[in-house]
């Protein structure tokens, strides 16, 4: 058997999921890409948060975190059960959670990076 080309992380780096909700200033694209599954739930950030969370992840520790968060959410290795289809989709359902998770952090940082750049534009030019 041979070992994949690439690993976990560039398979699905945080920046690429950063980037499939950047240019999002709402969070319709999470509406699609879960359809039904999220409708009706609260999907707004606070801006403190959203700040916060932009300005956590400019940082060396920030990063290092939003990286760890990945590994152990999306980019996790679990074998499928093959034991019943019950087991098949809650297992489904988890591994969905798991993506929604960092898919509603990387919108609520790109949100943050929104709100920095309207109170500072002269930060346009770091990003």
């Amino acid at each position: 058997m041979s070992s994949p080309i690439f690993g976990a992380k560039d398979a699905m780096s945080v920046e690429s999921l950063m980037e499939s909700v950047r240019n999002s200033t709402d969070l319709e694209n999470l509406d699609a890409m879960f359809g039904d599954f999220n409708k009706g739930k609260p999907h707004n950030v606070p801006e403190n948060t959203a700040l916060f969370l932009y300005r956590m992840q400019q940082t060396v520790s920030g990063r290092e975190f939003l990286e760890w968060l990945a590994d152990v959410t999306v980019r996790n290795y679990d074998p499928m059960p093959q034991d019943s289809m019950e087991q098949m989709a809650i297992f489904a359902i988890s591994k969905q959670k798991d993506l929604q998770l960092m898919m509603m952090i990387c919108q609520a940082i790109a949100d943050g990076e929104k709100l920095e750049k309207q109170k500072d534009p002269e930060n346009e030019k770091f990003t």
